[in-house]
């Protein structure tokens, strides 16, 4: 019998928020610790890090209900002390320390830093505001209604495609899930309990549910951010994830959140190693 389905809210990874930071006085080089921490601060990846831990505890409040109030404490130290800030902002410094093309960060870098980059987040920061929500649902219904430039949305779907955002997304919502079903699962009803040979078949099923919302979220959500953009510059800024250094950007994104999710999966599973 398949784990009770706990009731998903929207985890989104969000859109990268460019932090610029001060330049160093030049007197010693960075290590490549001090890169890949730049990298992380400026991409936005840090602050997005920053989150897991209130995002998986938020996720278990939604079940907690389930368990006695003892259970209930044992659960959230567990998932508390597993999602630590610190072990997972670690846990992203070493995978991209790992990474054999760690090279192409300072290319990152310098695209962030440049001015259609700096002016495209400007636009994705503010379409996030909540002065924006009101104009985004009116878009919303224009999009619906054909107004939009069907060439200007097959644009934004390929650079969906290119980012891997939509996919990113769901698969980091699934990962998130299965790392909440790992901590109850010593604790519920045998018919409830989850094999792990069943844990990639869920995974399938979660993305296969919720893959469409977000795809349809992401589109229309670039379609309204960028719709005052050319297409010249549309295109230009899209230009760069064609880049080595752009694909390497996508994939590595991507992988440090597989990354920190399956190592703080893992520390579950060791806190629990003592459990039938």
């Amino acid at each position: 019998m398949l784990f009770k389905k706990p009731s998903m809210k929207s985890i989104t990874l969000g859109l990268f928020t460019v932090l610029l930071l001060g330049v160093a006085n030049g007197i010693s080089a960075q290590t490549p610790r001090d890169k890949v921490i730049e990298f992380l601060d400026q991409t936005g990846i840090a602050e997005q890090l920053q989150d897991i831990p209130f995002i998986i505890d938020e996720q278990f409040r939604t079940e907690a209900y389930r368990f006695q109030p003892e259970i209930q404490a044992e659960i959230k130290s567990q998932l508390m002390t597993s999602f630590d800030a610190e072990l997972v902002r670690e846990d992203a410094i070493s995978y991209v320390l790992n990474d054999v093309e760690q090279g192409h960060i300072q290319a990152v870098l310098d695209w962030l830093t440049s001015p259609l980059t700096m002016k495209m987040n400007e636009l994705e920061i503010q379409a996030t505001t909540q002065e924006s929500q009101a104009e985004l649902a009116s878009f919303v219904e224009k999009v619906q209604d054909g107004e939009v430039n069907q060439a200007r949305i097959q644009t934004i779907l390929d650079f969906d495609d290119l980012t891997k955002t939509t996919n990113s997304t769901v698969e980091y919502i699934a990962e998130l899930y299965l790392a909440l079903v790992q901590a109850m699962n010593p604790y519920v009803a045998s018919e409830d309990k989850i094999n792990p040979d069943e844990t990639d078949a869920m995974k399938a099923m979660i993305i296969q549910e919720v893959y469409p919302q977000y795809k349809d979220v992401t589109v229309i959500l670039n379609l309204y951010t960028y719709k005052d953009v050319s297409d010249e510059e549309l295109n230009e800024y899209i230009s760069f994830y064609k880049t080595p250094e752009g694909i390497w950007f996508t994939e590595v994104s991507s992988g440090i959140f597989k990354q920190v999710l399956s190592q703080a999966t893992l520390r579950v599973r060791e806190a629990q190693s003592f459990i039938d």
